[in-house]
């Protein structure tokens, strides 16, 4: 995945290492496993399109938040724990499609 740092500077990311991605009015934030996260100038749906939608991995949990799903520890009740120690709210209507994409067999 290739971000823009600031005017004529390009980074490239590894999309396996990025946690999940947050949107903060007209940016998003990219949050890299061990690492920095990145602000650029991008709406969420647009990076989404343009940049992830390719990768399985990837999973709109909601209009804010996209999250790497091979990041993803442990769902409890309505939480998700990431292994960067993220916790994010699972929205009601997203959890038995989030599950369904784990794998998680329900009891």
């Amino acid at each position: 995945v290739w971000i823009s740092e600031r005017r004529g500077v390009f980074r490239a990311i590894d999309a396996m290492n990025i946690t999940h991605i947050s949107s903060e009015n007209h940016y998003i934030r990219i949050y890299v496993y061990k690492k920095d996260s990145y602000l650029i100038k991008s709406s969420l749906k647009d990076f989404y399109q343009d940049q992830l939608s390719k990768y399985d991995i990837f999973f709109p949990l909601s209009r804010s938040i996209i999250v790497n799903l091979e990041m993803v520890l442990k769902v409890e009740s309505n939480q998700l724990f990431l292994k960067d120690q993220t916790i994010i709210r699972i929205p009601k209507n997203k959890r038995d499609e989030l599950l369904e994409l784990l794998g998680v067999f329900k009891y």
